[in-house]
């Protein structure tokens, strides 16, 4: 994690109040304790921050942020390593939907 944004044990985040992209920092970090369910091995660990960034990165998308129009170099990095695959995506999309659906009623 960045040093703007932390994701501490108990699901609790913390975000600078003066960086600059607050935005993009808070579903940086939303989408790290959210993935975070997952058993970390060190190559696992490695991925993450991929599939992090690109949480946050359709996060900011979906919601029309200036945030989504800067990529880090580790998501190119990510997809075009053999790690995304299938099961990358579907966790990435779910990760992406459970953080902008998050408090909104279930459809019925």
């Amino acid at each position: 994690m960045p040093s703007d944004a932390v994701a501490l044990p108990g699901r609790r985040i913390a975000i600078n109040p003066v960086s600059e992209r607050r935005d993009k920092l808070l579903f940086r970090a939303l989408a790290f304790v959210h993935l975070q369910d997952l058993t970390i091995t060190d190559s696992a660990h490695m991925l993450l921050g991929g599939e992090v960034e690109l949480v946050a990165l359709l996060c900011c998308a979906a919601l029309g942020l200036k945030a989504a129009r800067d990529i880090p170099m580790c998501v190119w990095r990510f997809i075009g390593s053999n790690a995304y695959t299938e099961e990358a995506a579907q966790r990435i999309l779910q990760a992406a939907g459970d953080i902008l659906n998050a408090g909104c009623p279930p459809a019925s």
